[in-house]
């Protein structure tokens, strides 16, 4: 599908990009520009992101891949959760256990199985892994999202509108370049802030409060800001562990999250941090807030690395293919299998991904 046309954001910060010698684009979205399948175009309604699509133009596993399993054949089994993967202690799983959640209460299914595919998320897979006493010790380990910074025009004149789908331009001039802070990552304008994201911010830009507060609510637009994706260097400490003594409804051990970033990717926010400064910087702003943000150790929607795959499973969770060491018949098509997310959004990594791994599991490669 063809991007979304530019905006003011594009014409102002590509001005600023083309001024300091940057290359800038259009972003990639998971949204329809024009009808297709037979869903509408994005409306422009400003609440793409981490929202639900009022007009469906919004592609999700919900209206894409979801409906053509189920035409295919498929079985979905709502209300319920996968507690553990019953195998032979030797690595062959032979069924996954669920409890079913009905109108007269859970209720325990036993599904056979010559194949399992774990696909939960990068927290979710290795506590089911770690529950089942599936996999090596490098399941749940590496777990990692983004370094994420963020520049913001407190009082300078802002070209943003509350309008979709969102971001409008960015830079990957940063990403992997000439070996330059650990892989670096892109930078892309920031999505207007909501009202309520707006508002704390009041102190920051020198707006007082009651009448001028409320001034500066009515009469500005939304603040210009720019944010950095960057690449998290995996660290060995950042992992998803079961906790020895919580247990959810279902009595299976709940998700325990620690670790720290590590000092790569603290030296890469910075430098990214500068980075999105300068182009910011670029249009005139002048009294700029910086936010680094170095680490997702308590999870976040990027979650990755805690099933990684590799060739040696002195290193990794899984082999090339997804299918987790030690194990006959079980894979991982998640997010959890990549060593990075780099410095973008994961999100078709993940899905080419999935597809390949599929083409082993059904044994077509």
């Amino acid at each position: 599908m063809p991007a979304f046309p530019p905006d003011r954001t594009w014409d102002v910060m590509g001005a600023a990009a083309e001024s300091l010698g940057w290359t800038h684009s259009s972003i990639p979205f998971a949204l329809n520009s024009v009808p297709r399948d037979g869903r509408p175009a994005c409306v422009m309604c400003a609440q793409n992101v981490g929202q639900a699509c009022p007009v469906d133009s919004k592609n999700g596993t919900h209206n894409t891949f979801i409906p053509r399993a189920l035409k295919a054949g498929a079985h979905l089994l709502a209300r319920s959760q996968a507690v553990r993967i019953e195998h032979d202690g030797k690595g062959s799983a032979t069924a996954v256990r669920l409890v079913v959640d009905t109108a007269e209460g859970p209720i325990e299914r036993t599904v056979r199985a010559t194949q399992v595919v774990v696909a939960a998320g990068a927290i979710e897979t290795p506590r089911l892994l770690l529950a089942s006493a599936l996999g090596n010790d490098w399941v749940g380990r590496n777990h990692h999202a983004h370094g994420i910074g963020s520049v913001v025009d407190l009082t300078g004149p802002s070209p943003k509108e509350y309008a979709g789908p969102g971001h409008s331009v960015a830079t990957s001039d940063w990403l992997h370049r000439d070996g330059l802070a650990w892989g670096g990552g892109i930078i892309t304008d920031l999505p207007s802030f909501y009202p309520g994201q707006k508002a704390p911010m009041h102190r920051a830009a020198g707006i007082g409060l009651g009448a001028a507060h409320k001034r500066w609510m009515r009469e500005t637009p939304p603040p210009l800001g720019l944010l950095a994706m960057t690449q998290e260097t995996p660290h060995v400490s950042a992992r998803v562990s079961l906790d020895p003594r919580v247990v959810d409804r279902h009595g299976m051990p709940a998700a325990r999250l620690a670790g720290r970033p590590s000092d790569a990717t603290i030296s890469t926010v910075d430098f990214m941090v500068d980075r999105a400064h300068e182009w910011l910087s670029a249009t005139g702003a002048n009294n700029i807030l910086a936010n680094p943000f170095y680490g997702q150790a308590a999870g976040a929607e990027h979650s990755a690395g805690t099933a990684r795959l590799g060739d040696d499973p002195g290193n990794s969770a899984c082999d090339s293919r997804g299918k987790l060491w030690g194990s006959a018949n079980v894979w991982v098509a998640d997010a959890s299998l990549h060593p990075t997310n780099g410095g973008v959004n994961p999100a078709l990594t993940v899905m080419a991904n999935a597809m390949r791994v599929a083409q082993f599991v059904a044994g077509r490669q």
